[in-house]
């Protein structure tokens, strides 16, 4: 029950019915008094009623799965916009210096790098996986744009004889048993079984950095030459202590053509005006950089030669040219471009570097 106030600090006392100063208790009969809620504390609730409703809108905003987007649509005035784009991946997965991962999305409208603090359970996604990314848009130099994901969902694996391998015949170890994947070399030796006999066909695949042997009981074995540039898809298996890739199809063993296919492992000295166009692969060490406009251009260089490595502003995000300095040993993926005579060599928009130390 609330107490009907009579004067600015007096109210009527319920029980005596006498005017009494304001307070705990009735100063006449020393009953307990009910004081009338005020306008202030009404106000108080009203405003925190008012912020717990905000929360809760901005919540289920939050939780909200925000609009597919295209990534093709994307424009730079869709800075800090919260989107979903679904696509396969260009590169494999991988973790930067930073400790961020990078995943390359391409939905066929455009391609998009998408940056994540999270790592993925399991192993990196590789190349050709349906992911789902969802974050914030984010415009960089260049008007260069990217984003930041909250979350980043596998939704399709690749077939498994799909698999690239991102390794030199070198760095395939016993780790990796039991994968299919595809390697590339050239044809240093062959040997075929005698007639009747139950041998495999075996033959030595060789790039700038090691040799691997591949088998196969293949009845009908496509012919192959030392010298030939081959592209072969097989399981890495081991026999009596010795790494093995094993092959079961025919149109597993494959030519190379020039100017088709995945980037082909050379070394820097082997790289030739003759190869203009052409994507490669390459393991170097940066040397000093000079600024160009729009981008810095490194001498890269290993044991064979050196070449110029030019990294595109627009091209390279933030988080990748932080990994970029001189002595830093890489791998990278790039187009062999002559600019005034002169051989270059360019990497792919997103993830055409990897630091290697």
């Amino acid at each position: 029950m609330t107490v009907p106030r009579v004067g600015n600090n007096e109210v009527q006392c319920p029980h005596c019915g006498v005017a009494a100063e304001s307070g705990p208790r009735c100063s006449h009969c020393g009953m307990l008094l009910k004081k009338r809620a005020g306008r202030k504390r009404v106000r108080i609730a009203v405003l925190l009623f008012t912020v717990l409703l905000l929360c809760i809108l901005q919540f289920c905003a939050a939780q909200r799965e925000p609009s597919l987007i295209s990534c093709g649509d994307i424009n730079p005035l869709m800075n800090f916009q919260v989107v979903r784009v679904e696509g396969t991946l260009e590169t494999p997965a991988r973790k930067l210096a930073n400790g961020t991962m990078l995943y390359t999305v391409n939905d066929g409208t455009g391609m998009l790098a998408v940056f994540s603090s999270e790592m993925p359970a399991g192993s990196f996604p590789k190349v050709g996986s349906r992911v789902a990314a969802v974050g914030n848009l984010s415009v960089g130099v260049g008007n260069q744009i990217r984003m930041q994901a909250r979350s980043v969902e596998l939704l399709e694996a690749p077939p498994i004889e799909n698999y690239i391998s991102e390794f030199h015949l070198s760095e395939i170890t016993t780790d990796l048993l039991d994968v299919q994947m595809t390697v590339f070399g050239t044809v240093s030796r062959v040997w075929k079984p005698e007639p009747g006999s139950r041998a495999p066909h075996r033959i030595i695949l060789e790039d700038p950095s090691g040799t691997l042997e591949v088998v196969h009981w293949l009845k009908d074995p496509p012919e192959v030459a030392e010298g030939d540039a081959l592209q072969i898809n097989g399981r890495v298996t081991q026999y009596n202590g010795k790494l093995q890739l094993k092959v079961w199809k025919a149109d597993a063993i494959r030519p190379v053509v020039e100017d088709a296919g995945p980037s082909q492992w050379v070394s820097i000295g082997d790289i030739t005006p003759e190869m203009e166009g052409r994507w490669v692969i390459a393991e170097g060490m940066l040397g000093e950089p000079r600024s160009i406009p729009g981008g810095v251009i490194y001498p890269f260089a290993d044991k064979t030669g050196t070449i110029l490595a030019l990294f595109w502003d627009k091209r390279i995000s933030g988080e990748e040219r932080d990994a970029l300095d001189e002595g830093v040993r890489i791998r990278l993926e790039g187009e062999v471009v002559l600019y005034n005579g002169v051989l270059e060599l360019v990497p792919r928009d997103v993830g055409g570097f990897r630091p290697l130390d």
